[in-house]
């Protein structure tokens, strides 16, 4: 290992080495590490986070820098910017879960049959509007993140992962996309 290699070898040190370099770089400042992955012992990856609100971090306004511990190095950086776009007025009463599902199931496009609900969160969501707009060749990108209800739907026993999740926009109601697996 190169000199200096034990010192880094630290994860403090190591940390302390990601944020100089996130702050010396072109990218959002302010934001916080939530999250650190060790792929190998030369690559460290730091994901610093912007919080939208106390002890909730927007996922998609995101610098995620990475570092090799041994030898100090910067090796690579990410930065994704979609704005958490919390319009909602202070009055504006959040959906229920029960609401939620009751839109998730309502959706002509969703097939639940089968399925049970597994999970309920209220998460920030990348919206991809892939229940809505799955027949139409004008598929929307999205710029902003929402707050959403996750709805994870998963078939029961089945002999492979089958789940659908929905994601329900938590002050308006609108489907805002999803996944199947």
């Amino acid at each position: 290992a190169p000199d200096g290699a034990s010192a880094l070898a630290d994860e403090a040190t190591a940390e302390a080495l990601a944020k100089k370099y996130y702050e010396a770089l072109p990218v959002p400042q302010g934001y916080a590490i939530i999250d650190v992955e060790n792929y190998d012992e030369q690559y460290r990856s730091y994901s610093f986070a912007r919080e939208v609100a106390p002890g909730v971090y927007n996922p998609y306004e995101l610098v995620r820098v990475a570092i090799n511990p041994l030898t100090g190095r910067l090796t690579g950086c990410n930065v994704f910017d979609f704005p958490l776009l919390d319009d909602h007025a202070p009055d504006d009463a959040p959906l229920t879960q029960a609401q939620a599902e009751q839109v998730a199931q309502s959706c002509k496009n969703i097939s639940l049959e089968g399925y049970e609900l597994t999970g309920a969160e209220v998460q920030i969501v990348l919206p991809n509007w892939s229940f809505t707009d799955y027949d139409t060749a004008d598929i929307r990108y999205a710029e902003v993140s929402r707050y959403a209800w996750v709805l994870t739907y998963e078939v029961p026993d089945a002999e492979f992962a089958t789940i659908t999740k929905v994601f329900v926009d938590l002050y308006t109601g609108e489907i805002l996309g999803g996944d199947c697996v």
